[in-house]
């Protein structure tokens, strides 16, 4: 009965960490394989990609990548899975100790790896853009002069926090840094219950990285007219944030256009994926994007030409020479 127990309680850990498609099984992916394998494999070349929270739409776009893969199976021999992860972070790190072959995340926290030479990009998916709203008592004042103590960033770990400690670093406000480096001081909650804590005497502003044209943003300037969108700092040298103008009137209380930056979601991959991996993944998605454009609201409009861009990661070679032999590329 006790190795009963003990078995049942490995799997419960174990099973959520990867949802495999039918007939995929775990393995190891071998890096070892070189192009010599072409087109079709010896065996069955098995590799995962990770997404993220079930509900969310990196593991959407994950698992669509992963059919499109399983659907040429028979061509290529792979074989995909798909990682139920923590996102961005937890993404990185598993892509580091070669637990995926690819993974989503966003492209600032891509950028952090991009000297360690592990890790290269592959194609660049949809924008996201970084709001900051604050009170009406504090719309005017100076950053540095904010009470910071006051104002959510995010939960510990998640893009939107990572997101806000870069950008503050960037923008010089240090007075509530902690030892480790981050805000600790500030305040670090979802953004449900970030809902619930939006009123006058509870928060003071807030900054969330989400999807353009948000419905959540849309949602708590209506129902808390005395928040206003701000417009943040000029910065330059910086790959992964893109300036970007909110228009005026996008949400309630912003008669003004707003100045801000757009960070964006992309796809990774370990330098050492095979580049036949690589060009099979980018010839089934490019094929035909309405599955992608399906996926999320926030996919729709993109194009061949706004996902082959330069990424704050180098590029893996083979999805460098894809993209210039369809003339997407820019050399």
């Amino acid at each position: 009965m006790l190795i009963r127990q003990l078995i049942n309680g490995w799997l419960m850990l174990l099973i959520p960490l990867f949802i495999l498609p039918p007939h995929v099984t775990a393995a190891t992916f071998d890096p070892a394989a070189s192009d010599e394998t072409a087109w079709r494999p010896p065996k069955a070349t098995h590799l995962f990609i990770g997404g993220g929270f079930s509900t969310g739409i990196y593991y959407a776009v994950a698992t669509l990548l992963c059919h499109q893969l399983n659907a040429a199976r028979q061509e290529s021999g792979i074989r995909c899975g798909v990682g139920m992860t923590g996102g961005s972070l937890d993404n990185r790190e598993r892509l580091q100790r070669g637990l995926l072959q690819f993974g989503l995340m966003q492209s600032d926290i891509a950028e952090e790896s991009a000297a360690d030479g592990v890790l290269q990009g592959v194609v660049k998916l949809h924008d996201e853009m970084i709001y900051m709203a604050l009170a009406e008592r504090w719309r005017d004042t100076p950053l540095a002069d904010l009470p910071w103590d006051q104002i959510q960033i995010g939960v510990v770990g998640s893009g939107s926090f990572v997101t806000a400690n870069r950008l503050l670093t960037l923008f010089g406000i240090e007075s509530t840094r902690a030892e480790d480096g981050t805000y600790r001081a500030l305040q670090k909650m979802s953004t449900r219950e970030l809902e619930q804590k939006m009123g006058p005497d509870q928060l003071d502003g807030f900054f969330l990285t989400t999807g353009k044209n948000s419905t959540i943003i849309k949602e708590i300037l209506q129902q808390h007219p005395d928040y206003h969108l701000r417009s943040l700092p000029a910065i330059t040298g910086q790959k992964a944030y893109r300036p970007a103008t909110i228009a005026a009137n996008s949400y309630p209380n912003q008669p003004q256009p707003i100045d801000s930056y757009t960070v964006y979601a992309m796809l990774v991959t370990r330098a050492d994926v095979p580049a036949w991996v690589i060009e099979t993944l980018l010839e089934r998605l490019f094929s035909d994007l309405k599955p992608l454009q399906q996926v999320h609201k926030a996919l729709t409009d993109l194009t061949p030409e706004s996902m082959a861009i330069p990424l704050p990661l180098p590029l893996h070679p083979a999805a460098a020479q894809y993209f210039r032999q369809q003339g997407w590329l820019i050399p």
